[in-house]
């Protein structure tokens, strides 16, 4: 009689053929979620490049609102119509477009100046983010 060919503990542990069938399925399943990983990265680089440039542009507007009430300051300061780039730690440049309204010749009670701000994509010229807002003017 040959026992060991009958003998249940010759089966312990995993085949070779289980071995490859396990691999080939965790592999299809990798290929499967590798499309919603890749969409993910994306979204998350367009929401951190858009919030990027809103803060840009709140701070262009925080700086308009520390300099008023005096509207020649705030025009001489910000240049009437100014533009710069800048660029965040990402590598990606923006450009910032501020234009202000003109200081009334004399101005003999409060006023308001129209503040525009907008902020561009410089690569894909993609506008990110425009705001504008009216500063209370005195002088």
């Amino acid at each position: 009689m040959n026992a060991s060919l009958n003998d249940p503990r010759d089966d312990e542990g995993f085949g070779m053929v289980e071995v490859v069938v396990s691999m080939l399925m965790i592999a299809l399943l990798a290929i499967a979620v590798l499309p919603i990983l890749i969409q993910g990265l994306r979204v998350s680089a367009t929401n951190s490049t858009i919030a990027t440039a809103t803060q840009i542009l709140n701070d262009k507007l925080e700086a308009a609102r520390s300099i008023a009430p005096q509207c020649s300051l705030v025009y001489s300061t910000l240049n009437g119509t100014e533009t710069a780039t800048v660029v965040d730690p990402r590598g990606v440049s923006f450009r910032v477009d501020t234009v202000v309204d003109t200081c009334p010749a004399s101005i003999t009670t409060a006023r308001t100046v129209a503040v525009s701000v907008s902020v561009t994509r410089i690569d894909t010229n993609a506008a990110l983010a425009k705001a504008t807002t009216r500063l209370l003017v005195t002088s």
